[in-house]
């Protein structure tokens, strides 16, 4: 049988039959007793983010280990507190400059993986750029398949939200059949640190939180409102899933996120030092707008 959210045609924004299921799900209240951690986007980062495009080499697969490092203390903290078991599912890209350090971060993240299919590395040319970035990328002499295809409708677009609905339409069947007690979204570039574990069971009761800084980095979705957040039909294009979570606490009438829940987790993106392509156009740019 085919998921209520499927039956209907969408319209503009969300759709009026995932706000009916979002509330039917909701109204459940199942008990639940395990946490789905999804993962996505870029690994083994270089710099400050989108203004540098190669991945892999020795300074970022050390930093990656960091943020591991804060994901399997997380993992472990949370089943220590009664959260139950973690699945993972996971969505990245693969090395830009030939490594094979995907397969060492697939063998890290083992333990957490319950099936093959809950571990997807995406090619780096499916990632978008405008042809500026690409005329910089070729200066380069970065290899002709590491070149992201232009999307001619919208070149340049971020990568995020392509990941985003990959990776949700992973998560939705499970979360379906057994809303987990926590569902956790976070990017692969950033490490994650509880101040107050006390605050964070009583946040995830106010329902679903998205980290302020970007909305692109975090969100914390409690047990009966993930069916909702893997079914939403209007992931916004350049500021990633934390707006569905804006757009959900509107739809269930939901006072507006309280700074200091969020402000408990403590983020940090963590990106290696190899800049070889530091004469990408935009590089001054981004590094005065994004310090590390």
């Amino acid at each position: 049988m085919l998921p209520l959210w499927l039956l209907l045609p969408l319209v503009d924004g969300v759709s009026q039959n995932v706000s009916d299921y979002c509330k039917e799900m909701q109204a459940r209240r199942p008990q639940r007793a395990n946490v789905i951690l999804a993962l996505r986007g870029e690994s083994f980062r270089n710099g400050a983010g989108q203004a540098t495009i190669h991945t892999c080499c020795p300074s970022s697969y050390a930093r990656q280990r960091e943020v591991f490092a804060s994901h399997k203390a997380f993992i472990e903290q949370l089943a220590a507190r009664g959260f139950g078991t973690t699945r993972l599912l996971a969505t990245t890209y693969s090395c830009s400059r030939g490594q094979n350090y995907t397969e060492d971060l697939r063998r890290w993240y083992a333990p957490w993986l319950q099936r093959e299919a809950d571990w997807n590395v995406l090619p780096h040319s499916a990632k978008s750029y405008s042809q500026h970035k690409r005329d910089a990328m070729a200066s380069l002499r970065m290899p002709s398949n590491h070149l992201a295809e232009l999307q001619a409708d919208r070149p340049g677009l971020m990568t995020q939200s392509k990941v985003i609905d990959e990776l949700l339409g992973r998560v939705r069947p499970i979360v379906e059949a057994t809303p987990p007690k926590l569902l956790v979204m976070l990017r692969f570039d950033t490490a994650i640190h509880v101040k107050n574990w006390a605050l964070f069971d009583e946040c995830l009761g106010s329902g679903p939180l998205a980290d302020f800084a970007s909305h692109d980095i975090l969100d914390l979705i409690p047990d009966s409102y993930a069916p909702c957040f893997s079914a939403w039909d209007d992931v916004h294009d350049n500021l990633g899933a934390g707006t569905m979570v804006k757009d959900m606490r509107r739809m269930f009438q939901l006072p507006p996120e309280r700074r200091d829940c969020i402000e408990n987790i403590q983020l940090r993106k963590l990106t290696g030092t190899c800049l070889e392509d530091d004469s990408f156009p935009d590089r001054a740019w981004y590094n005065r707008g994004h310090p590390n």
